[in-house]
């Protein structure tokens, strides 16, 4: 059975965010636990705080909020993916991870919803 360390719903929890609502606050630690301390992108598992990163699928700036729904977890180094420009890089980056179709997909969708292409 999965389930989400305890060291990492700590260490969430103690991570100062400011500015963020109680909302988003809480929602973060849902969907940590939910996805049993992976990435909603590759399903790999967090190995340190540092790593853990809260995305909002409909960005704030154009009308997102900070519900449940509108938010999942991923990797740092997938959430600057996402938000990049230079499709090439993107591309050479995600090779690291040699993602499934469907991971693909989830990974596109999130660069879509950011106002990005599809790569």
């Amino acid at each position: 059975e999965l389930s989400t360390p305890r060291w990492m719903i700590i260490g969430v929890m103690k991570q100062k965010s400011f500015g963020r609502s109680v909302e988003y606050m809480d929602n973060r630690i849902s969907h940590l636990t939910a996805q049993h301390g992976r990435c909603y992108v590759t399903g790999i598992a967090f190995n340190s705080i540092d790593e853990i990163h809260c995305h909002h699928l409909l960005p704030k700036t154009k009308g997102g909020n900070d519900s449940y729904n509108n938010l999942v977890i991923i990797r740092e180094d997938i959430h600057v993916l996402i938000h990049a420009h230079d499709e090439e890089m993107v591309k050479e980056s995600l090779k690291a991870y040699s993602l499934t179709q469907k991971q693909r997909e989830k990974f596109n969708k999130l660069r879509q919803l950011a106002g990005n292409c599809p790569i």
